[in-house]
């Protein structure tokens, strides 16, 4: 949980405790003026100004709840102009037990509605921690899909029956990866029911990529692979808007993503580039985090001396802090969004 959400809790919580105080004491308020006889009438100036602390209490309490809970604001504010009825009343020796009751009434929504409110964001908090699980394991699912389709794409390269043997060897591995995707799947179904879905389209299509593997079927297995991996992406995805839909509501900064993975068709794009080239020097073949790294080493070149032409280019500045961003990410291992921020680059060098 960050600092931000926790303290917007404990505001609410803060908050609850005050107006729960505030309807007891309302409560109090309206059973003393009650109790006050006609022949004791002059008595009932001083339960006004009583009345009148208790306004002024509600209002302060509306301040507070103004940029919290909307609805418990609006029933706060209702409780106060009833207040007001009261006191005005009171001041004149009358009773106002309809107006003192309203404000009770209003005071006792206030508490609910807050309540409520404090139990939608606890909830909301749930979710967050389920859906940055599922996030981290999707993501490293991505990773080791774009490793068998690494291998899978160099076995397709190969002729005869080594590159066979390469092929079917990539079959466990992926029969492997299509368990896990379907149990994320089911991990999904309550957080975040479209990311669920494509998860499971994607466990689908690597068991159709098992099946071609076994024969073994090396071309047509990329195929069924190369649907997998944009599924995935695609999940990537709904989990990370669902996480932005709740950050808000938690009132958690916006953090600065590059266009949710800069979109999943373009980084599925980017990762098959990756793959055709991984596959064109058998001799030396290089992982996928070394590859990603040594594009990126030559796009940032690239847009560097593009850059030197025209400095003012708003579009190669864009692709210049993305091209640093894929370094950073690179850095802390995370390859996917490293190719997602290169993709992001190349767009930003075809525009400028």
């Amino acid at each position: 949980a960050s600092e931000d959400s926790d303290d917007k809790i404990s505001k609410l919580k803060k908050l609850l405790a005050e107006v729960q105080e505030l309807s007891q004491k309302q409560e109090d308020a309206k059973a003393a003026a009650n109790l006050v006889s006609d022949a004791k009438s002059d008595q009932l100036p001083k339960h006004a100004a009583h009345q009148q602390t208790l306004k002024a209490l509600t209002q302060d309490a509306h301040a507070k709840a103004i940029p919290l809970a909307k609805n418990a604001a609006e029933s706060l504010a209702e409780a106060s102009k009833q207040m007001s009825k009261a006191a005005d009343t009171l001041a004149k020796k009358l009773t106002a037990p309809r107006a003192q009751q309203a404000a009770a009434d209003a005071l006792k929504r206030a508490e609910s509605e807050l309540a409520q409110e404090v139990a939608t964001l606890e909830k909301a908090e749930e979710q967050m921690a389920k859906l940055d699980a599922l996030s981290k394991k999707v993501s490293e699912l991505i990773q080791d899909q774009q490793k068998v389709q690494l291998q899978t794409a160099k076995a397709a390269q190969i002729p005869d029956a080594e590159g066979k043997r390469q092929a079917l060897a990539q079959a466990a591995p992926q029969g492997k990866l299509a368990g896990q995707t379907e149990a994320a799947a089911q991990e999904a179904a309550q957080t975040a029911p479209q990311a669920a879905r494509n998860l499971a389209t994607a466990s689908n299509d690597m068991g159709n990529a098992k099946k071609e593997l076994q024969k073994p079927d090396a071309a047509v297995a990329r195929k069924e692979q190369g649907r997998a991996l944009e599924n995935l992406l695609t999940a990537k995805q709904n989990i990370d808007q669902k996480q932005e839909e709740l950050a808000k509501a938690l009132g958690k900064p916006e953090e600065n993503k590059p266009d949710l993975l800069a979109q999943a068709s373009e980084q599925v794009s980017a990762a098959q580039l990756l793959v055709n080239k991984a596959v064109s020097d058998l001799e030396r073949p290089a992982s996928l985090s070394d590859l990603v790294k040594a594009e990126q080493e030559k796009l940032a070149g690239l847009v560097a001396e593009k850059a030197k032409a025209k400095p003012e280019s708003a579009a190669l500045m864009a692709a210049k802090a993305a091209t640093k961003k894929a370094a950073e990410k690179l850095e802390s291992k995370d390859v996917i969004a490293a190719i997602g921020e290169m993709a992001k680059a190349q767009k930003h060098l075809q525009a400028a």
